[in-house]
């Protein structure tokens, strides 16, 4: 999916068993065999911090015989191949190794074009499943015009003491843009000196007193962090509840979850293209067919050439199509070698002929001595071309090149 940054949180809880059960499917995510995969999986376990990927198969095995009972896992990603973060089957593989557990998965980050959510809980039987898509443009940029709805340029500078000569409303748009990304999130928790460092400190006039007195009026505005204000209604939303025991959908079709991002970040339903094609390649095209489909299958369906091998959807081409293909690949070199032909046999254009009276039936044009095909002339011409760029390379074919500009002009005396 091109550029992208993802992490994972979460949250598992229940018999050994079931931990066991669990954690076996997500470390067969972990290893980099399967289209989507995480890395640096890691958990506090007493009071050391494993990174599953770093520790020897005797500790893992050790670990995995004496689970606790409540794990806290981290680890970057997904990475690799699909189309949206609910694609990958990690947490409904996990859910239906342990029907009967609880676990609480976060995924959050970005790709070039939007920021995805995926959360997903397990409890009482069902996974639950939340989606969320937020282009780049849209969440930026209504959180400005939310921001400086409630906290005006002029109240602003009034608020810290900000000399506006030094400061101006550019500025003041930019440090709003730069607060978005901020990992405090929130001016509430900026020390001073890095909120002097970040305005400029020779034109701010509050002291560090009176910079936690703004911060309390500040605090009175109840402005949202960037992080409270896109959970709230931006973007596109979906949710799924997801039978572990069955291993489907509850109460809707799996392939409405089958999407692919635009280039402007959203996420379009591709769904009735996925149908087309199937049944203009006479392939089962109902909802349990598109539900069927692998991440792989979706990508190739895109691409053309899903059941295009013979061997995938079992049929022999036929006799006619094979003429047909054949004939329409010989239609071109055909073409040439007619125009050749025509060209060779089409009467000369001789000035001694012309000054003759025309006849009734003209004879044959014969290639005259010294004088060649335009068609022969055009293969040599290029030839010696090739030759010439040979030459740059290989001086040895120098002279071959002048022998054969020697031949052309003959040609032409």
């Amino acid at each position: 999916m091109g550029t992208a940054e993802f992490d994972m949180t979460m949250t598992l809880r229940g018999t050994q068993d079931e931990m066991r059960a669990m954690l076996k499917e997500f470390m067969r995510y972990c290893g980099g065999d399967t289209p989507a995969y995480f890395s640096m999986p890691s958990a506090m376990i007493g009071d050391e911090r494993v990174v599953f990927d770093l520790i020897d198969k005797a500790k893992l095995e050790s670990i995995m015989e004496n689970i606790p009972c409540e794990l806290e896992i981290s680890a970057c990603g997904p990475y690799g191949r699909y189309c949206e973060l609910n694609d990958v089957d990690t947490f409904r593989d996990m859910s239906s190794a342990a029907p009967n557990a609880y676990f609480s998965a976060h995924v959050g980050g970005f790709t070039a074009y939007d920021s995805q959510n995926l959360d997903c809980e397990l409890k009482d039987g069902r996974l639950h499943i939340a989606t969320l898509f937020l282009s780049n443009e849209e969440g930026p940029e209504q959180y400005c015009e939310y921001f400086m709805e409630r906290l005006p340029y002029g109240e602003f500078i009034d608020m810290f003491s900000i000399d506006p000569s030094e400061f101006d409303e550019c500025d003041y748009v930019e440090f709003v843009e730069f607060f978005l990304d901020d990992e405090d999130e929130g001016l509430l928790n900026k020390e001073y000196e890095d909120f002097i460092a970040e305005i400029g400190e020779d034109c701010v006039g509050v002291d560090e007193e009176g910079y936690a007195e703004a911060l309390a009026k500040f605090a009175e505005l109840g402005i949202e962090s960037y992080d409270e204000f896109i959970s709230d209604d931006l973007g596109d939303r979906h949710k799924y509840e997801y039978d572990p025991v069955a291993g489907k959908y509850v109460g809707q079709a799996e392939s409405e979850r089958v999407k692919i991002l635009d280039y402007a970040g959203g996420a379009t339903d591709v769904n009735e293209d996925i149908r087309e094609y199937l049944r203009e390649n006479g392939l089962p095209c109902d909802d349990a067919a598109i539900a069927a489909l692998s991440v792989e299958d979706v990508y190739a369906v895109l691409a053309g050439t899903y059941g295009k091998d013979n061997a995938v959807s079992g049929e022999e081409p036929q006799d006619e199509e094979i003429a047909a293909d054949e004939a329409l690949i010989a239609e071109p070199e055909n073409e040439a070698i007619a125009a050749e032909t025509e060209a060779e046999a089409a009467p000369s254009t001789d000035e001694s002929a012309a000054e003759e009276a025309p006849s009734a039936d003209p004879a044959p044009a014969t290639e005259q001595p010294g004088k060649r095909s335009k068609a022969w002339i055009a293969w040599l011409v290029a030839a010696v071309l090739v030759a010439a760029a040979a030459a740059v390379f290989c001086p040895c074919v120098t002279d071959a090149v002048k022998a054969a500009f020697s031949e052309i002009a003959s040609l032409f005396e």
